[in-house]
């Protein structure tokens, strides 16, 4: 099978001027050089589904000296040239005039290698390899594809596809390579779930039958490799289906147990809120063991303490009646955990006071200051805070109109 007319077809005039440069470069020094993985997955998809895909990004394999070809592209190309030897990936940063053409900035080149796993949920072992050999090392079947860009013995645009992930991709199928796939990696899982919900694919029976033994393993990896997946996975477009899919396939439970408490109908614009919109459902008790678990950033834990806040407190602050008292309840919260908390139906009964906050309260500042204060002859202390405060409030709530005068009046016609 040759794609070499749908790759003329599906890539725009720069992208496509780009892969002829690197092609021509590769020939010139006998590297053979492939596109492969999600490029090749991708393209196919348009093909299948007569669609248009905007971003088909380049991943590119070339078997043997990797660092050899981005130094020969720099050299009779121009650009700079980046070279990471621990992983046997060279980057090309693209000369201005093919920045301007093609739209990307850079390209990273990959040698083909074999990896092997001294343990589960290890990082691999790499060791240089054919283009076959480096097909086995994948972890699906759609994404151990290649198209030749150079052979000395192959045409361009040919498609090496030995594990059959063509007639896995026609079938809508996501097929673990052997069985012991997610043993050796089980961010395999978390990349499965991704790839099935964006692309509307099934695991296949062996997948399936290979998940539960697996599912212990995940507590081996690393907080890092398993929060890069999610985030990634929060950025999908169908994010919701996605963490839908984590719990129902039991995938969240094995990350921490606090997680299999998370209803998948509760799940909320992951897209928006990130990861945040998966994790508001912990409760209180486990956030801080959840949060160390997924080493999250301090914004996600914030905002899901915010929330917690909101749930927990909320026949106090829904018994409130002034404006004041609910911006003094609530200016430290996050903001996110605000907006998050709109689109939480056990706090339907605050959304009304939510959006007027939102939208009105937080932005009425106080029309006066310290130095205001001083003027009247107060002595700076421990009362400024109260008298500010408590003039703000008044204008908060419509005791007095927010004007810089009235407010002042207010302060001197009261006795501190």
């Amino acid at each position: 099978m040759n794609l070499q007319n749908l790759i003329a077809t599906r890539l725009p005039a720069g992208k496509l001027a780009l892969l002829s440069i690197v092609q021509q470069v590769s020939a010139e020094g006998n590297l053979p050089l492939y596109l492969v993985g999600g490029f090749v997955r991708d393209l196919l998809l348009t093909q299948l589904r007569g669609e248009v895909v905007s971003a088909l990004d380049f991943d590119l394999i070339v078997e043997g000296d990797s660092a050899q070809l981005v130094r020969d592209l720099t050299s009779k190309v121009g650009g700079h040239w980046r070279i990471h030897p621990r992983f046997g990936t060279a980057q090309w940063e693209l000369p201005t005039h093919l920045q301007a053409s093609s739209t990307l900035t850079h390209l990273d080149f990959a040698m083909s290698r074999t990896e092997r796993y001294p343990q589960p949920a290890s990082l691999p072992i790499v060791e240089p390899a054919n283009i076959l050999q480096d097909f086995v090392r994948r972890d699906f079947t759609v994404n151990a594809m290649a198209i030749v860009l150079y052979h000395a013995v192959a045409h361009y645009g040919d498609l090496l596809d030995p594990l059959h992930g063509w007639q896995d991709l026609q079938a809508g199928v996501l097929r673990i390579l052997h069985p012991q796939s997610f043993q050796d990696d089980p961010t395999r899982m978390l990349r499965g779930v991704r790839f099935a919900t964006r692309l509307g694919f099934d695991f296949s029976p062996e997948t399936e039958q290979a998940w539960p033994d697996a599912l212990p393993v995940v507590a081996q990896l690393t907080a890092d490799r398993i929060r890069h997946e999610l985030d990634l996975l929060s950025a999908e477009k169908n994010a919701l289906a996605g963490f839908a899919l984590l719990a129902t396939s039991r995938l969240s439970a094995a990350i921490h147990p606090a997680l299999a408490q998370i209803l998948p109908a509760g799940i909320i614009a992951p897209q928006q809120f990130g990861l945040a919109g998966w994790l508001w459902q912990v409760p209180s008790v486990a956030q801080k063991a959840v949060a160390e678990r997924l080493n999250l950033p301090l914004t996600v834990r914030d905002t899901c303490w915010g929330v917690r806040q909101l749930l927990e407190r909320r026949v106090e602050w829904q018994a409130f009646s002034h404006p004041s008292e609910w911006v003094q309840a609530w200016g430290s919260l996050p903001l996110a955990s605000l907006e998050l908390a709109l689109q939480i139906a056990e706090l339907a009964p605050l959304h009304p006071t939510l959006q007027s906050y939102l939208s009105v309260w937080r932005t009425i500042a106080n029309p006066i200051n310290g130095d205001d204060l001083r003027q009247l002859g107060m002595n700076p202390g421990p009362q400024f805070k109260t008298v500010l405060w408590q003039a703000h409030a008044a204008v908060l709530d419509g005791v007095v109109p927010a004007e810089r005068q009235a407010v002042l009046d207010w302060v001197q016609a009261r006795r501190w």
